[in-house]
């Protein structure tokens, strides 16, 4: 395969790509609904024991989906430093009596356990989510939603949202080239602000112009407000065996959260002793 040929999609990786992980012979309804319950299950954790077997977990799911090493650090490191100014500012807030103090800012013993939680809870999610929809594009992510009876107009949004994006992206660089040619240097000033201005003005004119022009090319090819499903998804016999080691995943995970609590809720029963 040529690299004109090898296409990208939105979550990495490329649909070639997709042939190599574990995750390519599933289902994307498969995928969608293993990925919803993820989220919905970590996001409810709170103790670092469920947080830190999640994330575990999250990192088996990036070895299906075939990453390489390099691949896996890249994603790890851009995570950590977007998060990190949330983790630091965390780190000092708290209203406990600290219990580290670097010259005159305290560290608060449940700053530090809330910043433990966010670390783990939040590269759990994203590496998941990211491992999760490897290789798959925009059009058969909008066909599973479809078929998952997510309303048909959210779908459509999602894929002319993905499709031209990148068409205002390149207005965007087509706009940015023109100032740049007439000589246009940002700086912090009034006339700055005023040219990026005109430059978010124009981009939102361009873009509506675009859709127009996009709306009314569809009407011509017989577009009534919803793509029609000409073929349907199969759910196989691998399908069925991922569903049964996820929800014992999943509810090994519940357990690690909640099945303390549990027992000391329900009652013991009292065993009489002979």
């Amino acid at each position: 395969m040529t690299v004109s040929n090898v296409r990208k999609t939105p979550w990495g990786g490329s649909q070639s790509e997709q042939r190599k992980g574990l995750w390519s012979v599933l289902d994307p309804r498969t995928r969608l609904l293993s990925l919803g319950a993820f989220c919905l299950v970590v996001g409810l954790f709170r103790q670092e024991v469920s947080l830190a077997s999640a994330l575990v977990l999250a990192i088996a799911a990036t070895v299906a989906a075939g990453w390489t090493l390099r691949e896996f650090l890249s994603r790890v490191i851009s995570i950590n430093l977007a998060i990190l100014p949330i983790l630091i500012s965390v780190a000092f807030t708290g209203s406990e009596t600290p219990f580290r103090v670097f010259g005159p800012i305290p560290v608060s013993e449940a700053g530090v356990r809330f910043c433990g939680q966010l670390f783990f809870k939040i590269n759990a999610l994203v590496l998941f989510t990211t491992a999760c929809l490897w290789g798959l594009d925009e059009i058969r992510m909008g066909h599973a939603l479809a078929h998952l009876k997510i309303p048909r107009k959210l779908a459509l949004i999602l894929i002319l949202a993905y499709r031209y994006l990148g068409v205002i992206y390149g207005e965007y660089h087509t706009l940015r080239g023109a100032m740049k040619v007439r000589c246009f240097r940002p700086r912090l000033n009034f006339h700055t602000l005023r040219s990026f201005g005109y430059l978010v003005a124009m981009l939102l004119i361009r873009s509506f112009h675009r859709s127009e022009r996009v709306l009314a090319a569809m009407k011509c090819r017989g577009f009534q407000g919803e793509f029609p499903l000409l073929w349907h998804f199969h759910f196989g016999w691998y399908d069925l065996v991922f569903a049964m080691f996820f929800c014992l995943a999943i509810l090994f995970l519940a357990g690690l959260e909640w099945g303390p609590r549990l027992l000391e809720v329900l009652p013991v029963p009292h065993i009489p002793l002979v």
